[in-house]
């Protein structure tokens, strides 16, 4: 059985992570990036996703815009791919967020802390049918649930370790992730 959607879909949630750690709060991003990168965890994990793109700089905000509104147009994920955001939980053990360097419209913010993501079973095999299907591939019952336990043994579990440096780009008076 191929599941290389599963695969695509760890790395898309990865990218909306990655967003979430380098963007503003539930407000919009700010001036200050550490303030900017915890509100944006906060968003994250509050289940804001839809407000995830306006975290984003110029150069990315279309790419990040595509894969949460459920329809990517870069044709690297499947139709429908931003259905599985509805699906998931996003939380954060031991956060910390702490600015490192900030030269002229540059700034590194070093993000520790442990991410979980936890799933609404129902409505991830429901995605994960609709992947399938899309896709070509067989739906019966326990095809799906062998891909949804895939998926899910990728995605979940004890959570991912985060001890990262972020880059953030002042653009317009506002902190944005640019990587």
């Amino acid at each position: 059985m191929r599941i290389t959607w599963v695969r695509r879909t760890a790395t898309a949630m990865a990218l909306a992570a990655a967003v979430a750690a380098c963007g503003g709060g539930a407000s919009g991003p700010g001036s200050d990036p550490a303030g900017t990168v915890k509100g944006a965890f906060d968003a994250m994990a509050s289940g804001k996703l839809d407000t995830l793109a306006q975290y984003a700089c110029a150069a990315n905000k279309d790419e990040i815009s595509s894969i949460l509104s459920r329809t990517d147009t870069t044709g690297a994920l499947p139709s429908g791919f931003g259905d599985v955001f509805g699906s998931m939980k996003i939380s954060y053990e031991n956060l910390g967020v702490k600015q490192t360097e900030v030269t002229g419209d540059s700034a590194t913010v070093h993000v520790t802390g442990t991410m979980k993501v936890t799933f609404d079973d129902a409505k991830l095999k429901d995605f994960v049918k609709q992947m399938m299907a899309a896709s070509g591939q067989p739906v019966d019952e326990a095809t799906i649930n062998m891909a949804l336990a895939a998926m899910k043994a990728q995605l979940s579990g004890t959570g991912t370790t985060m001890d990262q440096d972020i880059t953030l780009k002042n653009e317009g008076g506002k902190w944005l992730i640019c990587e």
